[in-house]
């Protein structure tokens, strides 16, 4: 079973960045642009074609594709996941910033580390079968 549906679990963080003057948290120094990074909390929906690749929505139109450091048990059947970033803040720029975390019933929370993170483009993201997108 293919999951499309829309992100249930609620995002796992651990630790926030202090807010700037603003009052807002800051995306962390990396040498990515910050286009490149996105906020965890505004994960809104996911896909997993397979248990090595996951497809996440943030916001309303970016789509990224988040590949595995090794297969995830279950990925690809579960309704929920959750996703917390590792580097002490919401934002993630790089996959090893980051693990997914996959309800089981059987073993409890799976905790899956992530190696890579790619924005796919809009050509990308148009050749993306439609079972795939989040």
């Amino acid at each position: 079973m293919r999951n499309a549906a829309v992100l249930t679990a609620a995002v796992l963080t651990t630790l926030a960045l202090a807010p700037d003057a603003s009052g807002q948290s800051s995306p962390p120094r990396s040498s990515r642009p910050r286009s490149e990074c996105f906020d965890a909390r505004f994960v809104s929906s996911f896909s997993a074609p397979n248990d090595q690749t996951v497809y996440i929505k943030v916001g309303t139109r970016d789509v990224y594709r988040l590949s595995l450091f090794s297969p995830c048990l279950n990925v690809d059947w579960t309704q929920a996941i959750g996703l917390k970033s590792i580097a002490g803040s919401d934002w993630i720029c790089r996959g090893v910033e980051a693990e997914l975390i996959v309800p089981n019933r059987q073993l409890g929370r799976q905790r899956c580390l992530v190696s890579d993170i790619h924005k796919l483009t809009p050509e990308e993201l148009a050749a993306l079968p439609r079972r795939d997108r989040p």
